[in-house]
């Protein structure tokens, strides 16, 4: 067996590869009974299948030996899966992956390799739209597939090519008669310094320079010298200086964003906008005037880069709204992420001022992040990317008791989100000498803002939410404007909001646990929603809620009659009195809809955030009602009762509920019977769904149950 610990799946391969199976016959039953369409079951399969690749392609070259007797017979059943289904493009996707892992050399002498690539060649053979890919294919080996792999627009797959052209040149270097024309040595090193700027991973500066020792020139459809992918190779070159005069063109010029990739198509437009867009170029000439000293001006376009985000005009001087966060005790960490790398900027306090510090990494490359979210496959159709697909795995899994698939998805998100945010921010944080338990602000991206970056785990396996005190917000306006503090509980009363019909059975224990001062049953439209809560500081909603890629009108939260409240509906509220603090104990509330662009702050937790709210706590995906019941109800005793701020509320409340073991949740619940908080008939439920546990087992130990949660505001 071969441990896979580094690409953070936590157990051993050939276990993993099992459970994955085991879950996808448990979806191919439901295919057969007619529960899941084929559609359906093409992306169920299709997605666990690349999760699992995409992470063994992490794994460094020194720590893939052995794995090829285990990952192969895995791929060639993924394969013959897409031939029965006559699905060759995702086959080939998924073969291209999988090169990475075993070296991308077409010329390795394993028979069963060979077999799959045979059976890759004969499916392609029978699309003549995919004549390009297959010719791509055969020329791996010697990189001219880079062009391919800007088309496809796929970070393997550049990785992959831009290796292969680095050895080419290489050993063209040592052949006694060159292998290469001075002309195309000349354009493989400009395609390979071109691929740096889209690179992940440590490699891409040490490429960058290889690529110009060999004559490679950066390609933009203007200036060679100039332009946003200028400003790229200036900053993976180490000159700062120079990038943020490039950059400083580049934001206000609107050339920069019709900049044609090589050898990229027509159908490639949409993708090419979220790339290029004014947030993210303003976001990165912000980070870059952090680096060349310009630190104040780089906080007034951060700010900007929000607000445009946001879709609103700067509400505040930055400057004041940032030193009113520090006075109040607060550390911030500004996060900027795009073609250049990650860069994490910490203010904290210092003589009564802001100090600044800085952290960037070149580890991640815009288009690791994009392909996070959105992803071309080979047929050109717009499909969800690594991020969404793991949220959207996790609702194929039962929520009790262990499960190997519920790990590995859970566990791909952690890496993900450690190698593209939560390292940058870790180390930015222990350079600034940031203590355990400080209180932190994160202001992210939105391209990042969907990640579980509390739950994100590095080498010693803590997490920043367990490290750190933390809140989310949108801008330093954002931030500044709903500070937290232990005077403010809310005084005004609670409203307490659940379906009639929602069928969890812990909501009555949580309904009477909350203590509502006003109670809304049964509501079937938005108006008696925000009638009955309006007025009342503290709204608490238990109720299914739901946030499907593509399919906008399915989003938001369940009231009754299959009724939704969604994004317009709270947006739209005509409210007299913003509630000071909303919970809402549902699931997927904290997903953003990128739809329409990736670049806004568009979920149900946003919308009561623009509604007025100043703190709301959402979910990052489908959670188990027993766990969030106890974690909520727990979070307003700390809140309420022990007028603890909200952002310390909710971390307690989630270590809490990670540490107790089912006799102390057991005590927890009787405690309330016993206090006359609540009633044993009110508890049934939730006594139920603790019944099975072991009295020292720990049944929400699993960072799934408590990560989830998150606070954006104060």
């Amino acid at each position: 067996m071969v441990p896979i610990i580094a690409a953070g799946l936590g157990a051993d391969l050939r276990n993993r590869v099992a459970a994955l199976r085991k879950i996808q016959e448990t979806w191919l039953a439901d295919w057969q009974s007619g529960k899941l369409t084929s559609a359906t079951l093409r992306e169920h399969r299709y997605f666990s299948d690349r999760m699992l690749i995409d992470a063994v392609v992490q794994l460094p070259a020194s720590d893939r030996e052995g794995i090829e007797p285990i990952y192969l017979p895995f791929l060639a059943e993924a394969i013959d899966w897409c031939d029965g289904f006559n699905d060759p493009s995702i086959g080939f996707n998924l073969f291209s992956r999988s090169l990475g892992i075993i070296g991308g050399d077409t010329s390795i002498a394993q028979p069963q390799f060979l077999g799959i690539l045979r059976k890759i060649s004969t499916m392609i053979e029978a699309l003549p739209q995919l004549a390009v890919r297959q010719r791509t294919l055969a020329n791996m080996a010697v990189a001219m597939g880079m062009v391919s792999a800007f088309t496809s627009l796929n970070a393997e797959t550049i990785a992959l090519t831009a290796r292969a052209a680095r050895n080419t040149l290489a050993l063209d270097d040592k052949a006694q008669d060159p292998l290469l024309s001075p002309n195309d040595k000349k354009t493989m090193a400009s395609l390979l310094l071109m691929a740096t700027v889209f690179m992940p991973g440590t490699e891409r500066i040490e490429l960058n320079h290889f690529a110009k020792d060999h004559g490679g020139v950066i390609l933009t459809s203007q200036n060679k010298s100039a332009g946003y992918f200028g400003a790229v190779d200036a900053a993976l070159s180490g000159d700062w200086i120079e990038a943020d005069r490039l950059m400083e063109t580049a934001i206000d010029n609107p050339q920069v964003m019709k900049e044609t990739l090589p050898g990229s198509s027509p159908a490639q437009a949409p993708i090419i906008s979220i790339m290029f867009s004014k947030q993210m170029l303003m976001s990165e000439a912000a980070a870059v005037k952090v680096k060349t000293g310009h630190s104040e001006a780089a906080m007034h376009l951060f700010e900007r880069s929000r607000s445009t985000a946001l879709q609103i005009r700067p509400q505040a001087d930055a400057l004041a709204s940032e030193l009113r966060i520090i006075l109040g005790g607060e550390t911030i960490v500004q996060v900027a992420a795009g073609w250049m790398g990650t860069f994490a900027v910490v203010s904290r306090p210092k003589d009564g001022k802001v100090a600044r510090t800085s952290l960037y990494t070149a580890n991640s490359g815009g288009l690791a992040l994009i392909s996070n979210y959105v992803h071309f496959d080979p047929g050109q159709r717009y499909v969800p990317g690594g991020i969404l697909a793991a949220y959207y795995l996790i609702r194929t899994v039962p929520r009790r008791g262990p499960s190997p698939a519920l790990d590995m998805f859970v566990d791909d998100l952690n890496r993900r989100t450690e190698s593209l945010v939560g390292d940058a921010i870790r180390q930015a944080l222990s350079k600034a000498g940031a203590k355990p338990n400080e209180r932190i602000v994160l202001i992210l991206p939105a391209t990042l803002a969907m990640l579980p970056v509390a739950g994100s785990r590095g080498a010693d396996n803590i997490s920043l939410g367990e490290r750190y005190e933390l809140r989310f917000a949108q801008s330093l306006a954002h931030a500044a404007g709903t500070i937290s503090s232990t005077k403010g509980t809310p005084g005004a009363g609670i409203g307490f909001l659940a379906s009639s019909s929602s069928n969890l059975d812990a909501v009555s224990f949580e309904q009477a646990a909350i203590k509502p001062t006003r109670a809304i049953l049964g509501a079937a439209t938005a108006d008696e929603v925000f009638k009955g809560l309006d007025g009342t500081d503290y709204w608490h909603i238990a109720s299914h809620g739901s946030s499907d890629w593509g399919k906008a009108k399915a989003n938001g939260i369940y009231l009754d009659g299959k009724a939704l409240l969604n994004d317009a509906d709270i947006r739209g509220a005509r409210i007299h009195h913003p509630p000071r603090l909303v919970f809402l104990s549902a699931c997927e509330t904290a997903i953003l809809d990128i739809t329409q662009d990736i670049h806004r702050y568009a979920s149900l937790q946003t919308a009561f955030a623009a509604m007025g709210a100043q703190g709301v706590v959402g979910t990052l995906w489908p959670i188990g009602d027993g766990a969030a019941a106890l974690l909520s109800v727990r979070f307003r005793d700390y809140l309420i009762d022990d007028h603890i701020r909200p952002a310390s509320a909710l971390r307690r409340a989630q270590l809490w509920l990670r540490d107790s073991d089912a006799r102390t949740l057991r005590n927890f619940v009787t405690n309330k019977i016993a206090l006359g908080k609540v009633t044993a008939t009110q508890a049934q439920g939730i006594m139920a769904s603790l019944a099975d546990f072991e009295a020292g087992s720990r049944p929400f130990a699993h960072p799934f149950y408590w990560t989830a949660f998150e606070l954006l505001g104060g």
